[in-house]
């Protein structure tokens, strides 16, 4: 099957999509077969090394309130590590528990998200990969090492982030408009003036209430600053606070 998508809209798209696979996802697409999946992934696994089974990765957790950039700058570092040739993974928490609506007794998703998590880095792992880069919301730090108890052969670093409650209202402001990264499914996107500084005020205070608890191992204020800042200061803190290297 070939869309051609030229001068149409996302939903104009969608809706063909769904028109030419008679009505999808009303039907059941095919899976692929479990022993190609298996096959797959020890082809996949047999060309690379493993990392030593007692080597621990460095974990590097980015948390901070809603808008502050944690998706941006955990990306970005992620980006400087493997570029310099060294196998490195990335996962927005975000991205890996869009289910909706969620379960009564899960409503943040937290399991949902640890489960695959987990999963990813097992696979991760098993390729060689040297750095595990996470972005993600988190109420307190014991969430986050709620998710990285389950997470093995890992050293954990939470770097916090922080900006003033003008700086996040501008951020809010501009993901509602499509600004900051692209990132699928963004809630903010779209929505009214009015629900924008309703989500910069919650925000606020999730920063006020972070900040309060003396939460994460490293607090980094991105006020006023740029990506590629924020990120050297991060990167330069974490080889302090860690010993890890994260130029080679």
């Amino acid at each position: 099957m070939c869309v051609d998508t030229d001068g149409l809209t996302v939903s104009e798209v969608a809706q063909l999509v769904r028109e030419r696979t008679r009505g999808w996802p009303w039907g059941h697409p095919t899976a692929t077969p479990r022993g190609l999946v298996d096959r797959q992934s020890y082809a996949l696994t047999s060309q690379v090394d493993a990392v030593p089974a007692a080597a621990k990765v460095p974990l590097l957790w980015f948390s901070g309130a809603t808008a502050v950039g944690k998706s941006t700058i955990g990306y970005e570092i992620f980006r400087h590590i493997y570029r310099t040739g060294v196998r490195a993974a990335y996962v927005d928490v975000e991205q890996i528990a869009a289910l909706r609506p969620s379960t009564d007794d899960d409503e943040d998703n937290h399991r949902l998200k640890t489960r695959n998590l987990a999963a990813l880095w097992a696979e991760y792992r098993a390729v060689g990969a040297r750095y595990l880069i996470v972005s993600g919301e988190a109420d307190s730090d014991e969430i986050v090492r709620g998710y990285a108890d389950l997470l093995p052969d890992t050293a954990l670093t939470v770097c916090r982030l922080h900006a003033s409650p003008t700086t996040l209202h501008e951020r809010v402001v501009q993901r509602g408009r499509g600004g900051g990264p692209a990132m699928p499914g963004d809630a903010l996107k779209g929505l009214d003036q009015g629900a924008l500084r309703r989500v910069a005020e919650r925000a606020a205070g999730e920063a006020e209430a972070l900040n309060r608890a003396g939460a994460g191992d490293l607090r980094i204020d991105t006020d006023g600053r740029s990506v590629h800042e924020v990120a050297a200061e991060a990167m330069a803190r974490l080889e302090l606070a860690t010993g890890a290297n994260v130029d080679s």
